[in-house]
């Protein structure tokens, strides 16, 4: 339930799925077809260019590979990911309701996306 709520969340202000990387591809498709097709003058189309969606995918895998590395290597497990995930998200919400402009909205999702490959690999 959580995810699907996080995953609305983030299609909504970003565009894209942030747990959710089969969504990411199909909107990568999109984009892609989007983007070449765009007559000149004229945007691509609401969505943000595909390099974007690489990148998320990218990024989410990031932090699949962390955990499963860290699970391996040194036998960590959920616990000890568990604070460093919330701290994350706490230090997101509160980048994301800063004034100051680091990037355009729909890319500070590659922050988020590491974390929730963290989530995925823990539940797997």
């Amino acid at each position: 339930f959580v995810n699907g709520w996080v995953d609305a969340l983030c299609l909504i202000r970003y565009r894209a799925f942030a747990t959710m990387m089969v969504g990411n591809m199909l909107t990568f498709g999109h984009a892609v077809v989007s983007f070449f097709i765009a007559e000149e003058g004229e945007t691509a189309s609401h969505l943000p260019n595909p390099l974007f969606y690489v990148l998320l995918v990218a990024s989410f895998m990031t932090g699949v590979s962390l955990y499963r590395i860290l699970e391996c290597r040194r036998g960590w497990s959920g616990k000890h990911f568990a604070p460093f995930v919330v701290a994350w998200i706490v230090v997101h919400d509160m980048l994301e309701g800063s004034p100051y402009e680091f990037l355009m909205k729909h890319w500070t999702v590659l922050r988020l996306a590491p974390v929730f490959g963290l989530q995925d690999a823990m539940t797997v």
